[in-house]
């Protein structure tokens, strides 16, 4: 049956009219995947409402059928097994979608044949067949049910015809019609062919319609939401290029408020000295033969000092400038401690010009523990504290050698002017002088040179100092334990200031 039906619904004639009824829907590729497994889920719980429903309302007929009318033992089986079978379609868990719509199917079928043949050709029983054509058509699809709306013509006109020529013989009349000639028959299963195809195609095209209709509307959620989230992520990166703009911005605006700085400062500290130079040099060449060794002496020395102080300005400035080569000139070699502070603290001796000013304390030659470190780069942390202590101080120094169970410490402690409280936690940063050192020259680059050398050895270096007029106390601290070659902090470096 379903391959006769298959070809006919294949012919030529028969695929311009159904085209013609059902106009091919154009098939979108971006349509929402998740629109035919919802209609499935819908069809399904439809399926299983229609079900049950009919088995309730079938086990209420059967029970007034069954005390109202007496039906013949066969005829009560028949319709037994049609609520029994209703009833397994319509409460089984087990069931696919497929198989029940079947089952239903062949149920409302076998129903519909015994109601005609047991009353006629009554419009009750013709409403059986047209159910169970409805029926086939929403859970089948287009093709069964037209094949539905044959079987169903076929057999109202068979049946009929064997009732007509006396062959079958209705057992119950009261719901029957008169008698029917054969043309009043072929014309009653005309009429209600008509009807069922009438029906099948409007039922079709509405169904079709609101599945276009919803999947246009899924679709149009579904851009919406794409839209929304493409909206959501250009936002988001537009904020991102604002904070890095801004970011961009803000560290324009810090490095050139620090070239500000750096200019400033060093127009300020560089004429001092250079002055002084020009001074001293004007004097004895106008006045050097008017004046004593002594006087000349003590011009000479002005300027030896001055060119001194201009050295050392040049070296802080090149030192900021070139800050990134000195991570690789760090050359970290172990030694013992002891032997270690001896020798820092000879270098430290013989290269400082007031070297009676600076009161040692050094480790017990007992101290056999070793240090990892380099020698040059700890020496020029130190010289930057010494001479800062010697600068910012009239009395002595204290240079102090002391180790702890993970440590060696080197503390570098003055009488001077200190550092104003609030002032402490900026005392490392590039630039930064304490306002109580105004008058005293510098460029404000040494405590940050030794901070970044320290970083660069896994070194720690901080300031104490119990505020302005009471002297400060500088901290160096290494770790004792054994480090490899490559534990240095290469990660750090003084940043260029272009």
């Amino acid at each position: 049956m379903k391959s006769i039906v298959d070809l006919f619904l294949k012919h030529r004639m028969v695929q311009f009219i159904l085209n013609f009824i059902f106009p091919p829907l154009e098939i979108d590729p971006n349509q929402d995947p998740d629109v035919s497994p919802i209609l499935q889920q819908a069809r399904e719980r439809i399926l299983i409402a229609m079900l049950r429903t009919a088995f309730g309302l079938g086990a209420i007929i059967y029970a007034i059928a069954l005390i109202g009318v007496g039906m013949p033992s066969g005829v009560f089986l028949i319709y037994t097994f049609i609520l029994l079978f209703t009833g397994y379609i319509a409460l089984s868990r087990k069931l696919a979608f497929q198989n029940r719509a079947l089952y239903g199917a062949i149920m409302l079928l076998v129903l519909s044949v015994v109601e005609l043949l047991n009353f006629g050709i009554s419009d009750d029983s013709r409403l059986y067949f047209m159910t169970f054509t409805m029926f086939v058509l929403i859970f089948r699809g287009i093709r069964a049910g037209m094949g539905a709306v044959g079987i169903s013509a076929t057999s109202i006109y068979l049946i009929g015809l064997a009732v007509l020529n006396g062959d079958w013989a209705v057992p119950y009349s009261f719901f029957n019609h008169a008698d029917l000639s054969h043309p009043e028959l072929v014309t009653l299963v005309a009429d209600w062919t008509f009807v069922a195809m009438f029906l099948s195609v409007s039922i079709t095209a509405v169904f079709n319609a609101m599945q276009t209709a919803w999947t246009s509307e899924r679709r149009a959620l579904h851009l919406l939401q794409q839209r929304t989230e493409q909206l959501e992520a250009s936002l988001a990166r537009e904020t991102q290029l604002a904070n890095a703009l801004q970011v961009s911005l803000d560290r324009e605006r810090e490095l050139s408020e620090m070239r500000s700085r750096i200019i400033t400062t060093i127009s300020h500290e560089f004429r001092t000295p250079l002055t002084i130079i020009n001074n001293a040099l004007g004097l004895l060449k106008k006045y050097s033969e008017r004046m004593t060794p002594e006087k000349k002496e003590r011009y000479f020395n002005h300027m030896c000092d001055s060119t001194e102080q201009l050295r050392t300005l040049i070296e802080d400035v090149e030192t900021v400038g070139t800050g990134s080569t000195i991570m690789n000139t760090i050359v970290p070699e172990r030694m013992p401690m002891a032997q270690f502070c001896k020798l820092l603290n000879q270098q430290m001796i013989t290269q400082s010009q007031a070297a009676d000013r600076v009161q040692v304390t050094l480790l017990p030659e007992s101290e056999n523990r070793e240090i990892y470190a380099d020698m040059i780069a700890v020496y020029n942390i130190m010289h930057q504290l010494v001479d800062n202590a010697l600068k910012f101080s009239d009395g002595n120094v204290m240079l102090r050698y002391s180790t702890n169970e993970t440590n060696l410490q080197i503390d570098v402690c003055d009488q001077g002017i200190g550092i104003p409280t609030e002032e402490q936690s900026r005392i490392f940063e590039l630039l930064e002088r304490g306002t109580n050192a105004e008058t005293i020259s510098g460029l404000g680059v040494g405590l940050y040179i030794a901070k970044q050398v320290a970083n660069l050895m896994n070194a720690n270096i901080y300031a104490t100092s119990l505020g302005e007029g009471l002297g400060s106390c500088f901290t160096l601290c290494f770790p004792i334990e054994s480090q490899k070659a490559d534990g240095i902090n290469h990660s750090l470096f003084i940043e260029t200031v272009a």
